[in-house]
């Protein structure tokens, strides 16, 4: 696939090492609000483009949410193509990278839709 060069691919856990603003640079911002932000970001390390969503929700038990999803795409223009969809339809959307996180408890980044070996 056209996103298997990109170090993340087999060791999602190296955006945790270098935090996510240093792994990756934003290129086009869609929505940007307190509550959500929808980009199209390169990987420093590769040039990848991923479009990024990051949205949180405070209803987990009063508990503020964070939820992360970077989908790679072949092009910035790809990228586009998400940006108006509704968050559910995000979520149908494979290969995907997915973290939350619960008030700075995170859990690890994981793949959606690549099985490892």
């Amino acid at each position: 696939m056209f996103y298997e060069k990109c170090l993340y691919v087999t060791r999602p856990e190296q955006i945790e090492s270098k935090g996510l603003w240093s792994a990756f640079t934003v290129i086009t911002r869609y929505v940007e609000r307190s509550d959500h932000d929808r980009m199209c970001v390169r990987c420093n390390e590769c040039g990848q483009l991923y479009f990024l969503e990051m949205l949180e929700s405070g209803w987990m038990s009063g508990a503020e949410v964070t939820y992360y999803t970077l989908i790679p795409v072949e092009a910035e223009e790809d990228a586009a193509l998400f940006k108006d969809l509704p968050d559910y339809e995000i979520l149908a959307i494979f290969p995907r990278l997915q973290r939350a996180e619960c008030e700075g408890v995170a859990e690890s980044w994981h793949w959606m839709g690549i099985v490892s070996e």
